[in-house]
């Protein structure tokens, strides 16, 4: 709290809300998912949003550049942490983004404010990197796969042009760049977030081999394997193209997840036939990213056909390009089962930005 005090004195260059007549710093928010997808157990919307909150990390710089608060600097530098995990909420009534205390634009348009923001809030301080920037600690187990509480963990970056996709992160700002109609990322003293989601997304679809038997084939447990228990996300992730992924580190731990029909995980009354892939979970599954090389990601089905119960197994990670599945992608594998050989082969569809369909779709692999 001391650190906050500081940063709002006069003699910082930040002026004390009492007494500013400067510009509130402003905020809102958006999940930058386009649109184009169904909301599953644990996986955060606009609306969602709305009712989680996210955390604001503030640093004043003076005129100086940002840097990393481990990075040297001269001892008259001025940097200050004007925003320590700041929550902000969504005000219902107002329609707006709120928080407090309020914080203020410098007075004058030279001195500089960079933000980091992530989502969904937590109520202690994130994890600092060897540079002092915050990450994000994601912990996993395997019941939260089938009991509502997935987790989405989303950082916070501007726009570059492309909506609800990617964009710039906020380094040094300035209330002269924000009120001037310079950038449309900060009008009017706000800063306009969009959060990208730092997991990866499996969907699973079942169809029949072609060479099947007619037989009646119904899904009755999938389990997948191995998955990371635990990571820290970078905040400060860059999503300028579309080559940039969130930053993990630290990540360890390997878990197998099950999910099955008897639980309710699996949908009920879907048939396999030869012509449509069928969804089989009525969600995805969020994952912590990683590259799979000695040990690949492996998935087991249980099924029924003809009144027989079998289980086959296949290899996904094999399948992608270096073995890797990436933060802020959807990977849509399509299980083509054939019981009279108890046989998966794989096929796999890539959507970049959390995105399903025809949108930002890479080739099948």
């Amino acid at each position: 709290m001391a650190a906050m005090q500081l940063a709002g004195c006069t003699g910082s260059g930040v002026p004390e809300a009492e007494t500013s007549l400067g510009h509130a710093i402003g905020f809102s928010a958006v999940v930058a998912d386009g649109g184009t997808r169904s909301a599953g157990d644990g996986e955060l919307t606009t609306s969602l949003l709305r009712a989680t909150g996210f955390g604001v990390y503030c640093w004043y710089t003076g005129s100086a550049s940002f840097t990393t608060p481990a990075t040297s600097r001269p001892d008259d530098a001025v940097y200050l942490l004007l925003m320590r995990n700041q929550k902000v909420e969504w005000d219902g009534d107002a329609s707006q983004w709120t928080y407090a205390p309020a914080r203020y634009w410098p007075m004058d348009p030279n001195e500089r404010l960079t933000f980091r923001a992530y989502a969904p809030y937590v109520s202690y301080p994130l994890v600092s990197d060897a540079a002092g920037m915050p990450q994000l600690p994601v912990v996993v187990a395997a019941t939260d796969f089938h009991n509502g509480t997935q987790h989405d963990p989303l950082w916070g970056t501007g726009t570059s042009g492309t909506p609800h996709r990617y964009g710039t992160l906020y380094d040094d700002y300035t209330y002269g760049m924000s009120g001037d109609g310079l950038t449309a990322d900060a009008a009017d003293g706000t800063i306009h977030w969009y959060f990208h989601h730092g997991m990866a997304k499996l969907v699973f679809r079942a169809i029949l081999a072609d060479d099947a038997a007619d037989d009646d084939l119904v899904v009755t447990a999938l389990r997948l394997s191995p998955l990371y228990t635990d990571g820290l996300l970078d905040i400060s992730s860059p999503t300028a193209s579309a080559s940039e992924k969130p930053r993990w580190t630290d990540c360890s731990g390997d878990m197998e997840i099950e999910l099955t029909r008897a639980g309710g995980d699996i949908l009920t009354g879907v048939v396999l036939d030869k012509v449509t892939p069928q969804s089989i979970l009525p969600a995805g599954v969020l994952i912590i990213p990683r590259v799979f090389g000695g040990t690949p990601l492996t998935v087991s089905i249980d099924y029924e056909a003809g009144g027989v119960a079998q289980t086959a197994s296949a290899q996904l990670s094999p399948h992608l390009p270096a073995a890797t599945v990436s933060g802020n992608t959807v990977y849509t594998y399509d299980l083509i089962l054939d019981p009279s050989a108890n046989h998966i082969s794989v096929r796999v569809t890539v959507n970049l930005y959390w995105q399903v369909g025809s949108y930002n779709r890479i080739d099948d692999l």
